[in-house]
């Protein structure tokens, strides 16, 4: 720790690490929201992006001071949010303690190659020259917008630049270079490049040019940290703390006990840095700023004119609007979203997403969506549909971000009581018909991807999930909402389609449906947002939007005044003090769910029919069977009607004998499906297991399959009481346990000839005095190295608290991106052969390259007893089939809910697969050493791999091969899976269980 004797810098007492405290939220403290904005630079000439944190009571009347806070190499944007960075969290904590003041941050990408494009990650100078052009970047264009769009106090004395790693590099080239604009300085594990580096790197600047040129200003702070184990930018920060020694450059220097190049170093240089700025340690009186200072126009980005008048105030008036009288009567909207509703309480089953991949006939692509199934979902029973539609320059995952609620909110009303069961779909709502689309903005070419969304949802999403899933069909029992973008398209689509949408829920929508000049044609005109004659009207229609929303401004309530014009009732309500936020959104599906499926009707309801069609009162009856006959003639090409109904007479005394025959046809169907199946389980029996190419089929499961537990009953694997699930403490963190970190770094691949990134965790007290076994642990298909770091995965935390307690031995874990194609290319993602092979490729990736590199840059204990391999889905196929084809390589063996593709199959989901080995081949060869251990394990309920793994499993018993396989309950193709086989797999390695 080395800090100025006097000066400016000499008066704050430096800590040489963060407090864990100051990253966690605390009771009473406000906390900002960072918001992703898009910019177009001119520099680069492409859209670009950045998150804005605003202060929590951010408002135009107020000059802010702005700390441009910059990301490490291989990150972007988002990069300084990731859990544990505290970036907001130590903002606004210091804050409320008086210890920092208010101001903006600005976290930008700092990649900006100048032609726009760049070249693909490396260390090498071509890449890299991708961020020695930010300076250009910063400096004409970010800054520059940040000053136009928000309430900024300019000058160097109001700006800070500081950074982590290549950040932390570009801090101190950007900062000596313009210290007439930045007055403050932080470089936390600054990485090399400032100064040259033989062979490398031509350097940014020599050594003695680090330093202020005379006649400028000096910065009031210059700090520079780093983590006494950081592994990876090892001695260059310490190597620009003495040349600004050399340079005669006061600053503070000091080092974080045992950080790595992790959020540790970071967040202490953070922790410290910002208490320094905007001359907080001063306590004389700050002088009064300029009244006469020009404001800048609040704007909501590029092309947001709207035709109707000025911009609303940042703080827009708190109004509630239900009708009277009907069914949206009937709830008491609230305009805010309890807080409680969005925690996961003790007694509630919550759902899993699951993210599914399906072929789209419009696009001609792969695309993918998150399926949210009620906890206890069974094919016996039918269940609505929502479809839940994300904001622009989002995807499929947008809504299931912290803070949307979107599982939490939907399990705790229905455990109340206040809503019903259904599925919830969650779709990627950007949709170009070409399947390609064009680099994200607000142009209409890019907007174009959005308006296409009608016809993917009708035409390929909606025939999908009907077909794969147990869904009440008809309007009464399908939803639409959104937010943003997607609140736009719910008015565009469920207006267009009110036969096919019976809920509609738009949650600070965004513009477009109408005409914006110079900008956006429209959709429709402001009196055509309204049911069309003739058509059945929305049951119930929403709209709300936070008083703060200075990104959609006014269109929401343009669509609810445009509404009001057309006589369409619906609810509109606004969120106090939401931006466009999760606040917002929370809010809005918070009421609009409990709205649903006539979950407001108190009469009582009959008893569901085994098609589950809800009986209603007769008048109602009436209204559905001719909605109905609208369906059919509508149509909607994909979607399959199951059941035609018959002409309505209109005539009471017919209804009675018309059940009774409705009753009869649903018997004959039923004899009909079972002579059906009864001959296609005998064509089954007749047909050979496998013949000249013919593979078995694999039939799914039933949803409920069960709960199995088989291991050894002599030897190694019978030493372990193996249990069926994971004990959900092991996935906490504790007290007194040391957490590893897990490390990303990149390495040159020689068999595809790229660079390509693995995750590291190498244990807490991790030293090269000592040599540890390794565990490569691989993740499934569509994922990557961070995959199995997913919440809930509980990898660092499982692992770490089993060898507190004495149950697992220290090691390495390997987290590599198991997609490795030959060519170091590959294609579009998809349940293809071509995709496939770069799954299958992995094999030469793993032992040519990964191990090699492994083995040569950390203390390892060599030797198949000292290395192991698992994997979940893709990873635990891939686990069976290197294990087996190199027992000589990895001696322990861990596949969970492994995937299709070992051995010859036809998979319902994924198709067919020729196979990697035979069956009979599953085995240890002949003179080979067997694995220590082997294990397969699944959920009970997991419809993706279906009865894969039991084929794994029943192809190792016919082969003698020794082996632990059990079920997880209630299970499906996600972390409680991976967690249960994960949980009891460690404590097994390296001979843990010999006394």
């Amino acid at each position: 720790m080395e800090v100025p004797k006097k000066g400016y810098m000499s008066k704050l007492d430096v800590v040489n690490t963060c407090p864990p405290e100051a990253k966690e939220k605390k009771e009473g403290v406000k906390y900002s929201k960072a918001e992703k904005i898009t910019y177009y630079s001119k520099g680069t000439k492409v859209n670009r992006k950045m998150n804005v944190i605003l202060p929590p009571d951010y408002t135009t009347e107020k000059k802010y001071p702005v700390l441009y806070y910059l990301h490490g190499i291989f990150n972007n944007e988002d990069g300084l949010l990731e859990d544990g960075m505290g970036t907001i969290e130590i903002y606004n904590n210091l804050v409320k303690e008086g210890k920092a003041k208010e101001m903006i941050i600005i976290l930008p990408d700092t990649y900006a190659p100048a032609d726009g494009v760049g070249v693909p990650p490396s260390f090498d100078p071509e890449h890299v020259a991708g961020y020695d052009n930010f300076i250009n970047e910063l400096i004409n264009d970010i800054m520059p917008y940040v000053e136009k769009h928000y309430s900024v106090a300019k000058g160097r004395e109001n700006t800070a630049l500081a950074g982590f790693s290549m950040g932390g590099r570009n801090t101190l080239y950007i900062g000596f270079t313009h210290p007439e604009l930045f007055g403050y300085l932080g470089a936390f594990s600054p990485a090399p490049g400032v100064f040259p580096i033989e062979g490398e790197h031509e350097g940014l600047m020599k050594p003695e040019e680090l330093k202020v040129k005379d006649g400028k200003e000096e910065p009031i702070v210059k700090m520079i940290s780093v983590g006494t184990k950081d592994f990876v930018v090892t001695n260059n920060p310490e190597t620009y703390h003495n040349a600004l020694k050399d340079n005669n450059e006061e600053h503070i220097w000091f080092t974080v006990p045992g950080a790595m190049h992790d959020s540790d170093a970071v967040s202490a240089g953070y922790y410290n840095f910002i208490q320094y700025l905007w001359k907080n340690l001063d306590k004389e009186e700050e002088k009064e700023e300029k009244e006469n200072e020009e404001k800048e126009e609040e704007t909501a980005g590029p092309g947001f004119e709207f035709p109707d008048g000025p911009l609303p105030e940042w703080d827009a008036p708190v109004v509630m609007e239900v009708p009277k009288k009907g069914y949206m009567s009937k709830l008491e909207v609230v305009n805010t979203c309890p807080p409680e509703a969005k925690e996961k309480k003790e007694g509630v089953k919550y759902s899993k997403a699951e993210k599914i991949t399906y072929y789209s006939k419009g696009t001609k692509v792969n695309r993918k969506m998150n399926v949210i199934l009620p906890p206890d979902y069974t094919t016996e029973k039918k269940y609505p549909v929502l479809y839940y539609l994300h904001g622009i320059f989002n995807n499929e995952d947008g809504l299931l971000e912290d803070g949307m609620g979107t599982i939490e909110i939907y399990n705790n009303l229905v455990k109340e009581g206040k809503a019903k069961e259904m599925i919830i779909i969650l779709p990627d709502t950007y949709a170009p018909a070409d399947g390609v689309g064009v680099p994200p903005s607000f142009d209409p070419e890019h907007v174009a991807g959005y308006d296409n969304f009608i016809n993917e949802l009708i035409n390929d999403i909606m025939p999908y999930v009907e077909k794969h899933y147990s869904v009440a069909k008809g309007r009464e029992n399908t939803a639409l909402a959104g937010f943003s973008m997607g609140g736009r398209n719910t008015l565009y689509i469920g207006f267009t389609h009110p036969e096919l949408f019976g809920y509609l829920g738009a949650f600070s929508p965004a513009p477009g449906v109408f005409p914006i000049e110079g900008e956006h044609e429209g959709l429709m005109k402001p009196e055509e947002l309204k049911v069309k004659d003739g058509k059945e009207e929305p049951i119930v229609k929403m709209i709300s939007v936070g008083t703060k929303d200075f990104v959609v401004t006014n269109n929401p309530e343009t669509y609810h005044n445009a509404l009001k014009d057309n006589n369409e009732e619906h609810i509109w309500f606004t969120v106090p003090g939401a931006m466009h936020d999760s606040d917002a959104v929370s809010a809005g599906y918070y009421n609009f769910i409990q709205y649903l499926w006539k979950n407001l009707d108190k009469e009582e309801e009959k008893d569901d029919k085994k098609d589950d069609d809800e009986e209603v009162e007769d008048a109602e009856e009436v209204e559905d069977e001719e909605s109905d006959e609208k369906e059919v003639e509508v149509g909607t090409e994909g979607v399959e009607e199951e059941d035609s109904m018959e002409e309505d007479t209109n005539e009471e005394d017919e209804k009675e004998e018309k059940d009774k025959e409705e009753d009869t046809d649903e018997e004959d169907e039923k004899e009909e499906k079972k002579e059906k199946d009864k001959e296609e389980d005998d064509k089954k029996e007749e047909k050979p297991d496998q013949t000249n190419g013919e593979f078995p089929e694999t039939q799914i499961p039933d949803w409920n399959a069960p709960v199995v537990m088989e291991v050894p009953k002599k030897g190694y694997m019978s030493k372990l009481d193996v249990v069926n699930t994971c004990p959900p403490e092991a996935k906490e963190k504790k007290e007194g346990v040391k957490y590893s970190k897990a490390e990303k770094i990149t390495y040159y691949s020689k068999g595809t000839k790229v660079n390509r990134k693995m995750n590291v965790i190498l244990p807490p007290d991790y030293t090269t005095e000592k040599k540890y076994p390794v565990l490569y642990y691989l993740h499934g298909i569509l994922n990557n190295e961070d995959g199995l770091l997913e919440d809930g995965m509980g990898t660092i935390e499982i692992y770490n608290n089993l060898v507190k307690e004495g149950k697992a031995k220290e090691m390495i874990i390997i987290l590599p991106n198991t997609y490795a194609p030959a060519d170091g290319v590959g294609v579009e993602p998809g349940f293809t052969q071509e995709h496939f092979d770069g799954y299958d490729n992995f094999i030469n990736e793993l032992i040519n390259d990964i191990m090699p590199y492994v083995e040569k840059h950390y203390s390892v204990a060599k030797g198949r007893e000292n290395t192991a391999l698992a994997g979940f889905s893709m990873g635990g196929r891939n686990t069976l089939y290197i294990g087996f084809t190199h027992p000589e390589l990895f001696g322990y063996l861990g596949a969970f809910s492994p995937a299709p593709g070992v051995i010859p199959t036809v998979d319902a989901l994924t198709g067919e697969h020729k196979g990697l080995m035979k069956p009979e081949d599953l085995k240890v060869k002949d003179g080979k050493p067997e694995p220590i251990v082997k294990m397969i394990s699944v959920g009970t309920k997991d419809f993706v791999v279906s009865a894969n793994p039991e084929s794994y499993h029943k192809a190792l018993k016919d082969n003698n091969e020794e082996h632990i396989w059990f079920t997880v309950p209630g299970a499906m193709h996600d972390s409680d899976a991976v967690s249960a086989g994960y949980y009891n797999f460690i404590q097994y390695l390296w001979k843990n269980l010999d006394n």
